[in-house]
């Protein structure tokens, strides 16, 4: 693991961010919280990326519809909950 890798793991905050840099001679160190950034990235948005390097179309919304997750509702039949 690189030493600024710290998203995906709990019980470390701005102290275990900042030490690896402490010997760089770095003056900022930048924290980010992320908790709402991917909502953001809609299916368009997406597909716009797509489509600004190229694809066409089609292939761009079939892309987008596999690297982004649908909104969904939780629904019951006989007795099972389903989310579609």
């Amino acid at each position: 693991m690189k030493t600024n890798t710290f998203g995906c793991f709990t019980n470390l905050g701005m102290l275990s961010t900042s030490t690896p840099t402490a010997g760089t001679g770095a003056q900022i160190v930048v924290n980010l919280d992320l908790r709402d950034f991917f909502p953001s990235v809609t299916l368009p948005r997406i597909r716009g990326v797509f489509r600004s390097l190229g694809y066409g179309e089609l292939a761009s919304t079939n892309f987008a519809l596999v690297a982004s997750e649908p909104d969904t509702f939780r629904v019951e039949l006989d007795g099972t909950q389903y989310d579609v």
